[in-house]
């Protein structure tokens, strides 16, 4: 199984939730001010967190909460 690298991970990872959801990537989705989320459809923003090592629990940040109360 080949090792990805996190931004690897990441790409791949974006890839597979805007196929999954008829969807597209947002360029440069971490760098930009508009436009918030990884992936976007006509309704939805998908925020992706990529961990390459396995995890119990993810918390979700209030500067996630606070990007969806802006969308």
């Amino acid at each position: 199984m080949k090792e990805y690298t996190k931004k690897e991970a990441s790409l791949l990872q974006e890839k597979q939730v805007a196929n999954l959801v008829n969807g597209q990537v947002q360029v440069a989705s971490g760098g930009l001010s508009h436009n918030g989320g990884d992936v976007l459809t006509d309704n939805w923003f998908f925020e992706c967190k990529t961990v390459t090592t396995p995890k119990d629990s993810y918390s979700v940040k209030k500067s996630i909460i606070n990007k969806m109360k802006e969308q």
